[in-house]
């Protein structure tokens, strides 16, 4: 046996499983999962373009100042890996079924 140690993407996939192997870490202890790096890569170029035109759609829609960064994350996500399920790890506590996913509470406030 090698003394090498095993690299950290190795560590990952031994504690949360094989299939989804390159996450993407949020401020929110929310851990996105991807089932290849290129879509991966996709989420991080497309996050912050998403959260704009998302958030912009809703308050149109609705006519009410909307934001919510998590709900446009969720709809990036499930958009890049449409055909491969989906591994969201929030607070330690693995997702792996969209009807496990649920958006409780939410900050409504002045825009004054």
């Amino acid at each position: 046996m090698s003394d090498k140690k095993p690299s950290r993407q190795y560590e990952y996939k031994e504690e949360y499983g094989s299939y989804f192997p390159y996450p993407i870490h949020m401020p929110t202890e929310i851990y996105y999962c991807f089932s290849t790096h290129l879509r991966r890569q996709k989420f991080r170029e497309l996050k912050n373009t998403n959260r704009i035109t998302t958030n912009e759609r809703i308050t149109k829609r609705y006519g009410i100042d909307f934001k919510n960064d998590l709900l446009s994350d969720l709809y990036l996500y499930r958009t890049i890996e449409h055909d491969n399920g989906i591994k969201i790890i929030v607070n330690g506590r693995i997702i792996t079924e969209w009807d496990r996913v649920k958006l409780d509470g939410a900050i409504m406030t002045n825009a004054l």
